[in-house]
């Protein structure tokens, strides 16, 4: 029930799937964008518009590329990416999101021989459990590290050089602290009217999360930046950003 500044502090598993259960709920009522991007459905549709135009340039996309979309939600990047790319699953642990996501792209008409969605949780996701075999060339991590303890990123972090192989991109995207580590814990929104719980890290925490763990196999962070210009921003101690990895091809181990 508490804002906790700088200091490292958990957050409970179960009251965050008690959130998604519950906010999942309400998909009909505010919107598909908006039941993930927590806006009201005007500025989620501007955000979702701007981050999309403002990273596709560094995703190397091509007829043949395989996507991993990890905590997919109701499935915002896969139809983008539909007539986009070669193969794409999208997981998510919220049942209600990832139903949402599929009865969406069953309804837009894209062939789906290689398209899926999947319920999967960060912890339970590996090499052998999902339905399209690994490597993949991008992997998408947008707004889900924030619901993870320091221990959960690691751990993450570890298995996505499973599903990487020579050149694969990991574009991450997450709301970030600006002068601080801000750590919410079943805090009352009243924005959402819901306990809420999140750790919003500053970027250098989560490039040091990178540095630790995903450069010295070969990847190299080309791109750490906020995402929105100042117009699309409505908070003061936080912001949205993004990271752009990439496997080389040519590294030294």
């Amino acid at each position: 029930m508490s804002r906790i500044y700088a200091a490292k502090t958990d957050l409970k598993k179960d009251k965050v799937k008690e959130f998604f259960k519950k906010r999942s709920s309400k998909i009909d009522e505010v919107g598909l964008l908006s039941v993930t991007m927590y806006q009201n459905s005007e500025l989620a549709l501007k955000r979702d518009e701007y981050e999309k135009q403002v990273v596709l340039p560094y995703l190397g996309l091509s007829s043949a590329t395989r996507v991993l979309d990890i905590g997919c939600g109701t499935g915002r990047w896969g139809c983008f990416l539909a007539d986009k790319v070669g193969a794409y699953l999208g997981v998510d642990f919220c049942l209600n999101y990832v139903q949402a996501a599929q009865s969406i792209f069953n309804a837009s008409g894209y062939d789906q021989r290689n398209f899926f969605f999947q319920l999967l949780s960060v912890d339970e996701i590996n090499v052998n459990n999902v339905a399209i075999s690994a490597p993949f060339d991008l992997i998408i991590i947008a707004g889900v590290m924030v619901y993870l303890n320091d221990e959960n990123i690691i751990s993450l972090l570890h298995k996505l050089v499973e599903f990487s192989h020579d050149g694969t991109i990991i574009y991450i995207r997450e709301p970030t602290g600006i002068e601080q580590r801000l750590t919410l814990d079943e805090f009352f929104s009243e924005e959402l009217q819901e306990n809420y719980s999140a750790i919003y890290r500053t970027s250098l925490e989560y490039e040091k999360f990178f540095k630790d763990i995903l450069c010295p196999i070969g990847f190299e962070l080309t791109h750490s930046q906020p995402l929105y210009s100042v117009d699309l921003c409505n908070r003061q101690e936080t912001q949205q950003h993004f990271f752009i990895l990439e496997l080389k091809k040519d590294r030294v181990l």
